[in-house]
C-alpha cells in the first residue's frame, strides 16, 4: 500500500510584540496594584510572507519519515512543492518563489 505524505512549510517569525493583558494593565494604572512580576502579558508575533523556516522544515519532514519507516513503509521519493508571488507597477515587476511544503511518497 502507498502513502503520501505533505509537509507544510512554515514562515519564519520576524517579530514578537508582548502586551499586557487587559485586566493587568488596569490594576497597574489606577486600579488594585500588583507587583511587576506577577503581571500576565500576551505574545503577538507576526511572520515573513516569504521566508521559509527551513530548520522547521527539516525536523518536520524527518518526524514525517520516521512515522512512515514505523508504518513498515519504504520512501522513495521527497519532492518539493513551490509557490510564488509576485507583483508590478507601472514600469517594473518582479516575482519570486518559495518552497510551500514537501511531499513525501512511500510503499
Amino acid at each position: 500500500m502507498a502513502e503520501t505524505v505533505f509537509i507544510k512549510s512554515k514562515f519564519i517569525k520576524v517579530s514578537e510584540q508582548k502586551t499586557i493583558c487587559r485586566e493587568d494593565a488596569d490594576s497597574l494604572w489606577g486600579g488594585k496594584s500588583k507587583r511587576k512580576e506577577d503581571v500576565e502579558y500576551e505574545l503577538h508575533y507576526e511572520y515573513s510572507d516569504c521566508f521559509v523556516d527551513g530548520e522547521q522544515l527539516s525536523i518536520d519532514v524527518n518526524r514525517a519519515i520516521e512515522d512512515l519507516i514505523d508504518k513498515g513503509l519504504t520512501v522513495i521519493s521527497i519532492t518539493p512543492v513551490t509557490s510564488g508571488q509576485y507583483g508590478s507597477s507601472l514600469n517594473s515587476g518582479y516575482g519570486f518563489s518559495y518552497t510551500e511544503g514537501m511531499l513525501i511518497a512511500a510503499i
